[in-house]
């Protein structure tokens, strides 16, 4: 179907809006304590500034007011002159820049809040200075809220603090903190039950997969876990909850199928994918609503609500629209780790999906399995390679047979273990009012063979891998990511040249 002119021009035009949103995220990398402020400055001016472009109106509206409900409280309307803290500040909490592990003499914050007695202080940044005697203890990540005890303070201005560090600082993850605060009596109920019945491996993989703590994996099983390739399955993102979307829209089109309503009719495919919502929200909430589940149910639902009310627009305006959405809520989502990769990988599937061969009505059983696992190989061998730089600050040691053998634990992963240890949940959370779900043991006991055959195959796999593991120590510096990439998008685009130029690449293309 031909898209009208009219539609096509709206895309690109909210495309270049979004993209021009998006690219003030590289003031991240102004090693300047100001760059939050420069980065907010240019997204106002810009949505300002679309509200007098009309294709531009309706999104800068809504960016507008969300960068405004998300920030004002961090801008005071005082100068802050009247602050007086001759005896140093008590406390400052604020939502950090770099890692722990990073060898740096100074911390910068966004978000800050300062307390010197009864006295508080708000301020959009702030820079504090780490004086060599000074005993930093605690850890924490990008993005993290932390909180530094027993601080001084140096001078102060209407956006900023200067701080200094003592010998008495103390740092505290209030990020962590909140994430096990935040856990309720049925998630730490479910938990005990798993505990209970599991054995010591299967609990792991139940306590990671299912309730998003890594606690119970030990340190040998995580760097094993990493090496194989698979670290991403053990961590709640857009590959669970897609999972999860995908096997209980399966299920309820199947109940209905059976009632008086047709599940391929537009309303009741609506109702089903609400239902779908509702649930796996539910289930969030319950496991503590971990950051990269919520990153991922936020683009679940914006596609969801792109397919029946804006089917015209593009799976890459989705993702640019989801990104920018989380950036301006949270600034310092750029410098993590997940967010990369989960919006790299989505990025990457969307850029190589025309090139994977597709399925022909002609096509019989054995070769619709063929192109299957030719496009789930060729998927994974470009994810692979895409996501190298950033992986690679991760870990050093890569085995290329991971392309391969990773398939093998996402299918385990998604058609056996994750479905039914959901299903495992739901039965003990039914039970929790009794303390008890008739026929649990049983349902366990499964549950416990599956984690031991996944175990096996885990062991097997790492041994096998032992071959093909690589070792580099490259440094990735920005400019060399960005050679690296374009370089692979080159590569692909001249592959697609040659299949549809060669001969033998046509005799390829036309058995694919």
């Amino acid at each position: 179907m031909r898209v009208p002119r009219k539609i096509r021009d709206f895309t690109f035009s909210t495309a270049c809006f979004l993209s021009l949103l998006l690219s003030s995220t590289i003031a991240f990398l102004w090693g300047d304590s100001y760059w939050w402020l420069v980065q907010l400055s240019f997204q106002l001016l810009l949505c300002i500034v679309g509200l007098f472009i009309p294709t531009w109106r309706v999104l800068a509206g809504l960016f507008l007011g969300f960068l405004i409900y998300s920030n004002w409280t961090w801008f005071p309307s005082g100068d802050g002159s009247g602050f007086d803290c001759s005896g140093g500040v008590l406390q400052v909490s604020g939502e950090v820049r770099s890692h722990s592990f990073q060898a740096t003499k100074q911390l910068q914050l966004i978000k800050v809040q300062a307390s010197c007695g009864p006295r508080i202080i708000i301020r959009p940044v702030a820079q504090v200075a780490l004086l060599p005697q000074s005993q930093r203890k605690g850890w924490f990540q990008v993005g993290h809220r932390i909180q530094l005890r027993n601080i001084t303070l140096s001078t102060h201005s209407r956006f900023a603090l200067s701080l200094v560090s003592t010998a008495r600082t103390r740092v505290s993850n209030l990020s962590n903190k909140e994430k096990y605060l935040r856990r309720n009596s049925l998630l730490l109920y479910v938990q005990r039950k798993a505990a209970y019945y599991l054995q010591s491996q299967p609990y792991g993989f139940y306590r990671a997969l299912v309730t998003a703590d890594q606690r119970a994996l030990s340190r040998e099983w995580k760097q094993r876990i990493r090496i194989l390739g698979i670290a991403h399955l053990f961590a709640i993102s857009g590959l669970h909850v897609g999972i999860l979307y995908l096997w209980l829209t399966f299920l309820f089109r199947w109940i209905f199928s059976y009632g008086m309503f047709p599940a391929d009719s537009g309303i009741y495919l609506l109702a089903i994918d609400l239902i779908s919502l509702c649930l796996i929200a539910a289930y969030l909430q319950v496991i503590g609503m971990p950051i990269s589940a919520l990153r991922s149910l936020l683009m679940l639902i914006w596609w969801v609500t792109s397919k029946y009310f804006f089917p015209w627009q593009p799976l890459g305006v989705t993702l640019l629209s989801v990104a920018c959405l989380i950036l301006v809520g949270q600034p310092l989502a750029i410098g993590q780790v997940s967010f990369q990769l989960s919006f790299l990988s989505v990025a990457g599937i969307l850029v190589i999906l025309p090139f994977l061969p597709s399925f022909e009505p002609q096509n019989n059983f054995f070769h619709r399995l063929f192109k299957l696992l030719v496009s789930s190989l060729l998927l994974s061998l470009w994810l692979f390679l895409l996501t190298l730089p950033i992986v690679h600050h991760l870990m050093q040691d890569h085995s290329i047979l991971a392309v391969a053998t990773s398939l093998l634990h996402i299918a385990f992963l998604s058609y056996l273990f994750l479905p039914y240890s959901i299903f495992v949940l739901a039965i003990t959370v039914i039970g929790f009012p009794l303390y008890q779900f008739p026929g649990e043991f049983y349902f366990y006991s499964l549950l416990n063979f599956l984690g031991r055959l996944w175990e096996w195959l885990l062991l097997k796999n790492a041994a096998w891998n032992q071959e093909g593991i690589i070792h580099f120590d490259w440094q990735w510096s920005l400019g060399m990511k960005i050679i690296y990439w374009l370089t692979l998008l080159g590569l692909l685009y001249l592959s697609r040249f040659l299949m549809r130029t060669l001969p033998r690449g046509k005799i390829w293309r036309d058995s694919l």
